[in-house]
């Protein structure tokens, strides 16, 4: 009684007029018992909720329903509280359907100082700095969760810190690492975890389906952008616009160099040989910047597309001969 009382006296302002609780059918659903990271205890820690309105639900999961003391990690919830709780909060008992146990023991549990998402950005930041990249263009995930099995025992400790070793080589795709756990400046523990690395691209994806031999038209082939687990050609539309397919694709599929032929032309003189030093030209409208120093990886005529490493940056790109040495690429 004296737990109502205090939720009653705490909620009985009205939900704000400009903000009105979306009418539609509701159900919840109470748990048994439930583990709280936060000292407010809200409807959603408690309860299932079903509803055809996402944003309904939302505002169903924030509602609060009571404070768990300092002194008392624990406090049980009854159904009867969640009842006054949401005809407080504007329903009418033909709305609602409440079920589930009749009380709900609720359990405060400090946070965890990681979780996995927090490891996956870590590792994200770790390989933005060894890859260059904009940080927003790296995606990291793990492949198997590390905190429930490997972290979690750790949770009493102070000072955490965790660490990540770089891998051998900034590569795309399912990678092993070496994350270390220090208290402190003291080593805890240290444990490998695989890791999908992936990268976001500019690519070039079939709008249709392609047959071997056709000649690709603006209609037929689209730009995106995509996180990926491999490095891939990052082409454009004008690129591959003329070109013919070697071998089918399906529609979605990204194409690369492998996907495309370039028309027959009659003994034109090879301009790029493989290993030969080659002047790069990044071009966007009247914007033209040159890069000296640069590798050819492929040989290639006129108009022809060949992949380049940019020994400034090591990266390699996608550029179309333009003449003797020299090959045009895209800026985006």
């Amino acid at each position: 009684m004296v737990l109502v009382a205090t939720v009653i006296g705490a909620a009985a302002v009205p939900a704000p007029a400009d903000d009105p609780v979306d009418r539609a059918e509701v159900a919840v659903a109470l748990v048994p018992s439930a583990q709280v990271e936060t000292r407010t205890v809200r409807l959603g820690d408690i309860a299932r909720i079903t509803t055809d309105d996402p944003r309904q639900r939302e505002q169903l999961e924030a509602l609060d329903l009571t404070v768990l003391d300092s002194d008392q990690p624990r406090e049980t919830v009854l159904r009867e509280l969640v009842v006054v709780r949401l005809m407080l909060a504007g329903y009418d008992s033909d709305q609602l359907a409440v079920s589930g146990s009749p009380l709900t023991l609720v359990q405060f549990r400090e946070a965890a100082p990681f979780t996995d998402a927090n490891v996956e950005e870590l590792i994200t930041q770790r390989l933005h700095e060894l890859m260059g990249l904009p940080i927003g263009d790296i995606q990291v995930r793990l492949t198997v969760p590390v905190v429930d099995s490997w972290l979690q025992k750790f949770s009493d400790r102070k000072d955490l810190r965790l660490e990540v070793l770089p891998p051998a080589s900034a590569a795309l795709g399912r990678v092993t690492l070496m994350l270390r756990l220090f208290e402190g400046e003291s080593l805890l523990s240290s444990r490998q975890v695989a890791v999908e690395i992936l990268r976001r691209q500019r690519v070039v994806v079939a709008r249709a389906s392609l047959q071997r031999g056709q000649v690709l038209t603006r209609d037929l082939v689209g730009l995106e952008t995509r996180l990926l687990g491999e490095r891939v050609d990052e082409l454009t539309e004008e690129m591959v616009v003329g070109k013919s397919v070697r071998f089918s694709a399906e529609p979605g599929e990204v194409l690369t160099l492998r996907h495309l032929e370039a028309p027959p032309a009659a003994k034109a003189p090879v301009l790029v040989n493989p290993r030969e030093s080659v002047r790069l030209f990044a071009r966007k409208g009247s914007l033209r910047v040159v890069i000296p120093v640069a590798e050819a990886l492929q040989a290639g005529r006129e108009g022809e597309l060949v992949r380049v490493r940019n020994l400034q940056t090591n990266r390699i790109v996608t550029g179309r001969v333009v003449g003797r040495g020299e090959v045009e690429v895209p800026l985006y």
